[in-house]
């Protein structure tokens, strides 16, 4: 309801918004990563991989509690890619995995990925009647 009315009233505006909403995610892995791979030099990738986990919740808490504000769903955007940017230098699988197994791992890391992306994608479209705060408690879960 919200981005209907949006669109009726600035339709060129909204085309900007949705560009962002669908790309700000990406923004953040870029310079997050670098800070991330020093992170981990001095608290260890184990410590790393928990923090990450923080600003995922938060995103989704975002979302949960203001679904229909443009800004809270770019700022739930923008900590989902933080959160994306400090698992991308990871590296405490190739730590502890034996060398025979690293490839298995990788590929299992990839399908669990986009399992989980499907996993959003039918949750959203299970919840998405009942509203976008649904979806985020029903994926927060």
């Amino acid at each position: 309801e919200h981005f209907r009315q949006l669109q009726t009233e600035h339709l060129s505006d909204l085309s900007i918004y949705e560009t962002l909403l669908g790309t700000f995610e990406d923004y953040c892995p870029i310079f997050v990563a670098v800070f991330g791979g020093i992170l981990q030099q001095v608290f260890g990738p184990k410590k790393i991989l928990i923090a990450a986990g923080i600003p995922s919740v938060l995103s989704w808490l975002l979302v949960t509690i203001h679904p229909n504000s443009l800004n809270f769903l770019l700022g739930s955007r923008l900590l989902a890619g933080f959160s994306n940017g400090l698992l991308t230098g990871n590296v405490y699988m190739l730590d502890v995995a034996p060398s025979k197994y690293i490839a298995s791992f990788q590929s299992i890391e990839a399908a669990s990925r986009s399992m989980g992306a499907i996993l959003i994608f039918a949750l959203t479209m299970m919840f998405y009647q009942f509203g976008f705060r649904y979806v985020a408690i029903a994926a927060s879960i």
